[in-house]
């Protein structure tokens, strides 16, 4: 089996397993960009499996380390309201039809 073909079955792997994909859920993929191959698949996948809608973001350790290099301390202080939105977003999970069968954790939980 080739790189390429174990890729694709890692993709399948994670969709199906790893995030249990649902029809009509949101995807949030945050990942670096040597990963791009991967992401590529697993988006394929997700979106094969019934996902609604895939939202990619990509980082770069190297642009990151720019950033930290070079602005001051007080750049830190603020974080901007796309970020916030952003971020808010990858804590977000769409429902899915196993969100209205009954916990089967004890109530004492």
């Amino acid at each position: 089996m080739s790189f390429k073909e174990k890729l694709s079955k890692y993709a399948q792997l994670i969709v199906k397993a790893g995030l249990n994909v649902q029809p009509a859920q949101i995807v949030v993929i945050d990942a670096p960009v040597e990963s791009v191959e991967l992401v590529r698949l697993v988006t394929k996948e997700a979106y094969a499996a019934g996902a609604r809608e895939v939202v990619v973001k990509y980082n770069d350790e190297v642009v990151s380390r720019y950033k930290y290099k070079y602005l001051e301390k007080e750049a830190f202080a603020h974080v901007p309201t796309w970020f916030k939105e952003f971020r808010n977003c990858l804590l977000y999970t769409s429902p899915s039809p196993r969100d209205r069968q009954k916990s089967r954790m004890p109530s004492s939980a």
